[in-house]
């Protein structure tokens, strides 16, 4: 056994505790697909998905530009996203063009996407997206 398949492991059992201790809260994705000819955003039909949300207003340096950024949420999906494929995104499974809809009808623009790689599938084992203000 590996350390990624323990990891998949301890993935999959995190995930079942957080469903069955009534953990999970149900999100809203709306994957990017394009902009029209006007320049709006255009997206797939939405999917509602179980996510660990951490509603906390927190500061975080990024680690793109240095500066400081404020979050709103935290977003931790413990199930790997398919591709969505479209070929305009910059980043698959999320792209930062993405929206994501809290249970209380919130959303920010995504300041951030973040995982560790699973070397088998080349998808994230997880995600957690960063919502901004």
């Amino acid at each position: 056994m590996s350390f990624a398949s323990d990891l998949r492991d301890g993935i999959q059992l995190a995930d079942d505790l957080f469903r069955d201790g009534g953990l999970e809260a149900r999100v809203t994705y709306h994957a990017w697909l394009d902009d029209d000819e006007r320049g709006a955003p255009q997206y797939e039909v939405p999917k509602e998905m179980p996510a660990v949300v951490d509603q906390r207003v927190m500061l975080r340096r990024s680690a793109q530009t240095g500066e400081m950024i404020m979050t709103s949420a935290s977003i931790l999906l413990l199930k790997q996203l398919e591709p969505n494929g479209a070929p305009k995104r910059q980043s698959e499974p999320i792209d930062t063009r993405d929206v994501f809809m809290l249970p209380d009808g919130r959303t920010g623009p995504i300041v951030s996407i973040g995982a560790p790689v699973d070397g088998e599938t080349q998808r994230p084992f997880y995600s957690e997206v960063l919502l901004g203000v």
